[in-house]
């Protein structure tokens, strides 16, 4: 792991699952997806980073200076996406997906829209009842053509909903399809 995260300050490039690269960038990290057919980069800011699953999880796991990341793209046909529907519609049936699935209702959900980067994004999150140390959890999510690009993190202690949100609107901002 060392290793690793001395390659990313030396410049090199970090593979994962050979799906994501970390790169260097001028204020912190781009964050590289090379899936087929869902191509593209965040920048995510930042001097530390850490990297964990990197040989087990088909989507990176971070910390970067202190705060926990998730990013990965999900194709709409996984969720049953309306190609044709507008993107706050995709981006809310992604995340009844994602409530069915960690089996959250909706109405413990928190949501609204926002613009980054001139794009429609999803801003939405819920404390897990399930959780021995519940702490709320956050998404940001975007369309892009057939699929929808998920920036998460958690509120740990020190931090605020809002300056995670601000954190997750600035990366999103940053998305560029390649």
């Amino acid at each position: 792991m060392r290793a690793l995260i001395a390659a990313i300050f030396l410049g090199f490039t970090t593979p994962l699952l050979a799906q994501y690269e970390i790169r260097k960038s001028g204020d912190g990290f781009l964050v590289v997806s090379k899936l087929p057919g869902r191509r593209f980069t965040l920048d995510v800011p930042g001097k530390q980073v850490t990297p964990y699953g990197a040989k087990t999880e088909s989507h990176p796991y971070l910390v970067i200076d202190g705060v926990f990341l998730q990013v990965l793209s999900v194709p709409l046909a996984e969720f049953e996406g309306d190609a044709k529907a507008s993107d706050e519609r995709v981006l809310k049936q992604q995340m009844q997906y994602e409530a069915n699935h960690y089996k959250v209702p909706l109405s413990q959900i928190e949501s609204h829209t926002r613009k980054a980067g001139g794009r429609t994004a999803l801003i939405w999150s819920y404390v897990p009842t399930f959780s021995p140390r519940p702490v709320r959890q956050i998404f940001l999510t975007l369309r892009a053509g057939t699929y929808v690009v998920v920036i998460g993190s958690a509120v740990q202690h020190g931090q605020t909903k809002s300056s995670i949100e601000a954190l997750l609107t600035r990366i999103g901002a940053s998305f560029r399809a390649t």
